[in-house]
This record gives structure tokens, sequence and C-alpha cells, in this order.
């Protein structure tokens, strides 16, 4: 897939603004779709001191993400419940680079990139809570039910607040 900032997102976009996450090879990728990002928004994504607030709750890795300067906070979860073999050994693998998106929903583009690095203890508490993943949740609806207990007892604020580590990026 090609990325491109001012092209288009080439994955599926929902229906509503949300944030995800997407495995890719040994490491994942941090998605928000807003509805028609402010410029302001835009450079704070790309260009604030950023904070990855790493939180691990019944073995899902939740990642709250905030910048120095802005209220604006978003939040994603990570899932390998149901991953093929091959993508759990690919996953599994060493690697910590980690692209952030952040995506005009209704009109598909891109409008900016940020790609970073997470520390070798970010990398082991996030791998090691998804690996327990793989043996506690039977299936999707199990996890699923699960997540929505999570989201219903914690805010992304709350997220925050209980991390059990916070990686921090300088901006531009």
């Amino acid at each position: 897939m090609r990325y491109e900032v001012g092209g288009m997102w080439p994955g599926p976009v929902p229906s509503f603004e949300q944030c995800t996450a997407q495995l890719v090879g040994s490491s994942f990728d941090l998605l928000t779709f807003v509805n028609g990002p402010t410029a302001k928004e835009v450079k704070t994504f790309r260009d604030a001191f950023m904070r990855l607030h790493i939180s691990v709750i019944d073995s899902i890795p939740l990642i709250a993400v905030s910048y120095l300067g802005s209220r604006w906070t978003w939040d994603a979860s990570l899932n390998v419940v149901g991953i093929s073999e091959r993508d759990a050994a690919a996953f599994f693998a060493p690697g910590n680079a980690v692209t952030l998106f952040l995506v005009d929903r209704p009109k598909r583009v891109i409008k900016a990139m940020r790609m970073v690095g997470l520390p070798e203890t970010a990398e082991r508490l996030i791998k090691a809570a998804l690996r327990e993943q793989l043996t506690r949740y039977r299936g999707r609806a199990e996890f699923d039910a699960a997540l929505n207990r999570i989201y219903q007892q914690y805010s992304t604020d709350d997220l925050i607040q209980r991390a059990d580590l916070v990686c921090e990026f300088k901006g531009r």
C-alpha cells in the first residue's frame, strides 16, 4: 500500500469518527479517522511533543495519545485474537516502529503521518500482553465483551492517568 500525505487512505474507512490500531509486520499503526480535522489539529498531530500512555488491562494494551499544549487526546486498543499463525509469527518478532495516521474520514484523505520508535520496554509490555491475549480469550466475542467493559469503566483521560508506561516523543 502507498501512504502519502494528501493522498487517499488505501484501506477501509469507518462510518463514524474512530481511533483504531492495525497490525503491520512486527509492529502496528495507530489510526485516527476524524471529520474534517482543523489546520491546528493537523499541526498538533504532526509536530507537537507527544506522549503515548500505555495501559494493559485484562491482557488488552490500550494506548492513549496526548500532546503538549493541546487538550486533544485519543486512544486505541490492540487485539491479536483470531490472527493467523503466520501473522502472529511476524508480529511477535522484534519491531518497534509505530506509524500514526490522521485521516479526514469523510474525504478519505491522509492529513498527517508520524512515525516513532517505541522504547524496548514499551514493545515488551505490549507484546507480552498480546501473547497473554491469545490464551486468555477464546474468540472475538469474548474479547469484544472485555474491551467494552474496559471502555465503560475508563475514559481516555483515565487511561492517561493510570498508564503503566509513558513514552515521550519530541515534536518538530
